[in-house]
């Protein structure tokens, strides 16, 4: 029943489009990353996803899995899909199906990638972290593209929780202030209790420090993480001080998962 309720959670706001990209198995529903570049680069293409609100102009990315998408050690929540108009593609978060099928290639495409890689690597303490983490956005389409869209009108970020149930994570990572607030609103209007376990912050330039928190809530760990693969700014000075700090928080996380 899982399963279904899962798939019927993707097309919800996707679109059938992504049946031709998923397939169930014994052990659950898997994402194909051959098949996801094999859609992309056909001419026939559909749209068909959620129109619920003003941002579905914008281009969305598919949470992203390997194997079953069920029980992960981590789920990684960004704010809201990269930048730009739709494109009748399949695009996933952080481009995680191009990784998939090629690191080197993945990492020679874009000038963040190799700091996406390092982060998640840290955070799972595993080389393959695919293995472990199942990538997904707390918004699916690009509201921030538009900056007269504000995140409570997308209606999708209701359903955040319908997505964490499903997957059933340990461990919890908010991934910048964005997706970090709009997930506390959401659990005070749920009435979701969480206990701070830890809470600590550095300075990255002589005006801005950056903050990093480790919540608990009777089902899961909660971290709320800076954006660390973002521009932050980090001024000379204070570079060897925010890498020991990065590296202390991924730490942290995956800490949690023992």
């Amino acid at each position: 029943m899982d399963n279904i309720a899962f798939i019927n959670y993707l097309t919800k706001y996707f679109g059938n489009k992504v049946l031709n990209v998923l397939e169930e198995t014994d052990k659950g529903v898997i994402i194909n990353s051959s098949k996801i570049e094999a859609y992309n680069t056909a001419s026939d293409k559909t749209i068909d996803k959620c129109t619920n609100c003003i941002a579905t102009k914008h281009r969305q990315d598919l949470p992203f899995w390997i194997n079953n998408y069920r029980d992960k050690k981590i789920m990684v929540i960004a704010q809201d899909a990269g930048k730009g108009e739709e494109d009748k593609k399949i695009n996933t978060v952080f481009d995680m199906h191009s990784f998939h099928l090629n690191e080197e290639k993945y990492i020679n495409k874009h000038r963040t990638h190799h700091k996406y890689v390092d982060l998640f690597r840290k955070i799972s303490g595993k080389n393959n972290f695919l293995e472990d983490i199942y990538f997904t956005d707390i918004i699916k389409c690009a509201f921030s593209s538009d900056k007269s869209i504000k995140s409570n009108s997308c209606l999708c970020r209701n359903d955040i929780f319908q997505e964490i149930n499903l997957v059933n994570p340990k461990t919890i990572v908010l991934m910048g202030i964005q997706s970090k607030n709009v997930f506390i609103n959401l659990m005070s209007q749920n009435k979701i209790e969480m206990k701070l376990i830890e809470a600590t912050s550095t300075q990255i330039n002589s005006a801005q420090s950056i903050k990093f928190s480790q919540m608990k809530t009777e089902s899961y760990n909660v971290f709320f993480m800076p954006h660390f693969a973002g521009n932050l700014h980090v001024s000379n000075e204070f570079k060897d001080s925010f890498i020991h700090f990065k590296n202390q928080c991924c730490k942290s996380i995956n800490k949690s998962m023992n």
